[in-house]
């Protein structure tokens, strides 16, 4: 791994579905496209987005519990209000800007939005990979 300074991931809620979903290795994927040392970050907003799908039931239910694993064991919550009629990607474009974070989704859009503002952005790739797309 590389000696640069470690680096801030915020983890946004279809990403942390990946694992139950695409049956990726989130840790191991990161490990390989950032080559540095990072901190998993969680804004509490997508923490009760995975609240919810877990109360949905079935599919939804267990990918939701799989990542909230995930984040007891490898990534510690952001508790961060969100503004009036501030949604979620409004929220995580924000605080990326403010702690200077890569964000890691899988939503189209929200990675067209982070790469305008010239946040780093790691996103699935077919075949279970990840890939990072910005400099870090």
């Amino acid at each position: 791994m590389s000696t640069k300074g470690s680096l801030k991931v915020l983890l946004d809620t279809n990403f942390l579905l990946l694992p139950a979903i695409k049956r990726i290795n989130l840790l191991v994927e990161l490990d390989r496209v950032l080559d540095r040392k990072y901190e998993l970050l969680v804004p509490s907003p997508c923490m009760e987005e995975l609240h919810k799908l877990k109360a949905i039931g079935g599919k939804l239910e267990k990918a939701a519990n799989l990542a909230l694993k995930l984040i007891e064991r490898h990534a510690r919550i952001l508790d961060v209000p969100r503004h009036d009629s501030e949604t979620v990607d409004d929220l995580i474009v924000r605080i990326a800007k403010e702690i200077h974070a890569v964000v890691a989704t899988c939503d189209k859009e929200l990675r067209k939005r982070l790469r305008a503002e010239g946040i780093p952005v790691v996103f699935y790739r077919a075949y279970k990979k990840l890939e990072l797309n910005g400099e870090v």
